[in-house]
């Protein structure tokens, strides 16, 4: 039952579903048998999560990169990264303006780099 588990996750992470793969991992992990098991699940959990970690890194700074060069190309990176994304004041004032995940929520009022 344990390589089935982890050949499961396998699958999804080839599939790029990373999220899920962990997610399967760590159940896989807590109801583990022996040590050896978890041993072999600890392992790919860290590959997967570096993995993860790499990609949401880079994500970010693809991000960060296509903000500064569209906003402020005529700045250097390091003063873009201490004045953060500037929203368009206008468009953010009222409801518009409101915190990521409230209703009516503009993604362009939005502080970080996305």
């Amino acid at each position: 039952m344990d390589t089935i588990n982890i050949a499961g996750a396998s699958y999804l992470a080839q599939a790029g579903a990373k999220g899920l793969a962990i997610a399967q991992l760590e159940r896989a992990y807590a109801v583990a048998t022996n040590d050896d098991v978890r041993e072999r699940i600890a392992a790919r959990l860290r590959k997967l999560q570096g993995d993860a970690a790499l990609e949401r890194a880079q994500r970010a700074m693809q991000g960060f990169v296509q903000t500064w060069r569209s906003e402020a190309p005529f700045v250097s990176e390091s003063t873009m990264l201490l004045l953060g994304k500037q929203p368009a004041w206008a468009r953010c004032a009222g409801l518009a303006g409101l915190p990521s995940g409230s209703l009516g929520a503009d993604p362009a009022c939005s502080a970080a780099f996305e």
